[in-house]
Formats: C-alpha cells, sequence, structure tokens
C-alpha cells in the first residue's frame, strides 16, 4: 500500500513541476519580443514540455519495462519452486 502512495506523490510532483515548468516558459516566451501573445507563448512552452517528457520516457521506458520484467520472472520462479518442493514433500 506504501507504494501506492508513494506513486501517487510522485505523479502529483511530476504534474506540479510540469505546470510551473509551463509557467516559467511561458514568462520566457513573453518576453521574447518575437512572440505575438499569450496563446502562442502557451503554445510555445506546452510543446516545449511535451517534447521533454517524451524524451523521459524514452530514456526510462525501456528501464522500467526490464525491472518489471525481472519482478515477473522472479514471481513466477519463487512460485514454480514452490509447486515443485509441495510435490516432491507429499
Amino acid at each position: 500500500m506504501k507504494a501506492v502512495e508513494r506513486a501517487k506523490k510522485l505523479i502529483l510532483m511530476l504534474v506540479v513541476v510540469t505546470v510551473v515548468a509551463s509557467f516559467g516558459f511561458v514568462v520566457a516566451s513573453a518576453n521574447d519580443p518575437t512572440s505575438a501573445d499569450a496563446v502562442g507563448a502557451m503554445t510555445t512552452a506546452f510543446t516545449g514540455i511535451a517534447g521533454d517528457i517524451t524524451g523521459v520516457i524514452i530514456v526510462v521506458l525501456p528501464i522500467a519495462l526490464g525491472i518489471f520484467g525481472l519482478v515477473i520472472a522472479v514471481k513466477f520462479g519463487i512460485n514454480w519452486f514452490r509447486t515443485l518442493v509441495n510435490k516432491s514433500g507429499s
């Protein structure tokens, strides 16, 4: 249960960081003389954030899948060993 709570807190922190970063991009874009308006600044900001998030997912996903596969393999291995021991013990 603690892992679920930690995951929820992590997701919340990521959302807050993303929103704060988007406002930082908006301020930076608003100070740019080539920026026409706030809509353009927001579009630029969220496009940049989407690219950053996609980059992070591309880096993290293979690692997470490897760890997930390892955990599943260990669980199946333990269950298989318990089945083997229970059959031989009977």
